[in-house]
């Protein structure tokens, strides 16, 4: 019998090596657990049954099959078979960037009406997701409304990968990184993101990433210049250290994070070195607190051992198991805390008191102290939706000194920022001595 030792953090998968035994299945895992376990395993406990002994261990070591630990490499590199939508009803959500159904021509909006001959109409979500899957290299065919038109496309299902790295700008020239998972391209994906983008600021978003491979999140920290070390761990009392693996490319100075109680492992790695080394200020809720790393022993002609075989922490030596890493910032809302944060750090204005559930019509008053010109301060005065994007608005000039902004749309439950930037004059030419920062809740 032979089994094959893979590392993994969660579900991470680095070939390290290839180990050999002749023995039973049974007897196997036992072997397995006496050498590799990240304690020592006593010798009344390996006379019991393998059920019994993982019965006996953490709750993330235990033996799988061949097709469940398929599944676990593919949940970690993210890639399926299918045509790459989401969708709601029967309305494409978003088409998967690279992914057959946009290669097909498909857009998020069209509302699916017919797949090949059958009707979806009042179908079930689960039922039109049963339709469109399929074996890899098999076609479809879609037909979809799309504002007026009838369209029909042919799209053929393949294997493809969901990015790991979902970007935008969020108003005020900050960039948002959201990272659902650890996996092998993670390095590449970043590196080629901060070659494209001069975000002033990054928030980095890691809820729900629930981990993937060790060896992205030392990349990660690689991208980080400060942070040498990664992460330290412990196999049966001996301690190590492990280092961050550098990078060409790095994040600018400035930068935040966010995390909830669904992340965990690799994430937890991310928001210690993080927080160790002063990176930045992380927003939102403790972290799940999974600090042991697995590794996946598969078995000649059976399933795989998934044990648990180091414990790790922070670089400061702070125990992630079974305590997770608090945020500086403890907020059900890290998004907007963060967006708001940033656009203070980047621009150094003044905050005036929050305004509470404005209405959705709001037309904001602004007065300064010297007569202006509506075409010199209107260029400078800016609506930024926190967590998203500047609204346009309508500036109109009351007098010389008063001015009404009226906020083409506001949402109900959001909350924004009226910024007044520096670089506008008076009338006697004077500039104006600096901006100010007014945010506002919308009932």
């Amino acid at each position: 019998m032979k089994y094959i030792l893979f590392t993994l953090l969660v579900t991470c998968l680095t070939l390290i090596s290839a180990i050999s035994v002749s023995a039973t299945p049974d007897e196997a895992i036992k072997d397995i657990i006496r050498d590799h376990y990240v304690d020592t395993v006593s010798k009344d406990l390996l006379k019991e049954p393998a059920e019994t002994i993982f019965s006996e261990l953490d709750p993330y070591s235990r033996y799988v099959t061949r097709e469940e630990l398929d599944q676990l490499y593919n949940s970690i590199d993210q890639e399926i078979t299918g045509i790459g939508i989401t969708i709601q009803h029967n309305i494409i959500q978003s088409v998967i960037p690279g992914a057959p159904a946009e290669k097909a021509g498909l857009e998020g909006g069209d509302v699916i009406r017919k797949v090949d001959e059958t009707s979806v109409e009042g179908m079930s979500e689960t039922a039109l997701g049963g339709l469109l899957q399929g074996e890899e290299g098999t076609a479809l065919t879609l037909t979809v409304r799309r504002g007026d038109e009838l369209l029909t496309f042919e799209v053929r299902r393949a294997e493809f990968s969901i990015p790991s790295v979902r970007t935008r700008q969020l108003a005020g020239d900050i960039g948002y990184m959201s990272i659902s998972s650890f996996n092998s391209r993670l390095g590449e994906e970043i590196s080629e993101i901060l070659k494209e983008n001069d975000a002033q600021h990054w928030i980095l978003d890691f809820r729900n990433n629930p981990g993937g491979y060790v060896q992205a999140a030392r990349q990660l920290a690689g991208f980080f210049p400060s942070a040498k070390d990664a992460l330290l761990v412990e196999h049966r009392g001996v301690t190590g250290t492990w280092k961050a693996i550098s990078q060409e490319e790095s994040f600018p100075s400035t930068t935040s994070m966010l995390v909830n109680g669904s992340s965990a492992s690799a994430s937890e790695i991310a928001a210690g070195f993080y927080k160790d080394y002063n990176l930045g200020t992380i927003y939102g809720q403790t972290t799940f607190g999974k600090g042991l790393m697995q590794q996946a022993f598969e078995i000649e002609g059976a399933g795989a051992v998934l044990l648990s075989v180091n414990r790790f922490f922070t670089p400061d030596f702070h125990a992630i198991q079974g305590s997770g890493v608090t945020p500086d910032v403890k907020t059900y809302l890290p998004l907007l805390e963060a967006h708001f944060d940033a656009l203070r750090s980047t621009t150094s204005f003044p905050a005036f008191k929050p305004i509470d559930e404005v209405r959705e019509e709001k037309v904001f008053t602004v007065e300064v102290n010297r007569p202006t010109n509506l075409s010199s301060i209107a260029e400078h005065i800016e609506i930024l939706q926190l967590g998203g994007y500047e609204v346009d608005a309508t500036i109109k000039k009351v007098d010389s000194t008063t001015f009404k902004v009226n906020p083409e749309t506001l949402v109900s439950g959001s909350e924004y920022v009226l910024t007044i930037e520096p670089g506008w004059t008076t009338v006697q030419g004077a500039d104006a001595p600096g901006g100010i920062l007014q945010r506002f809740s919308v009932k």
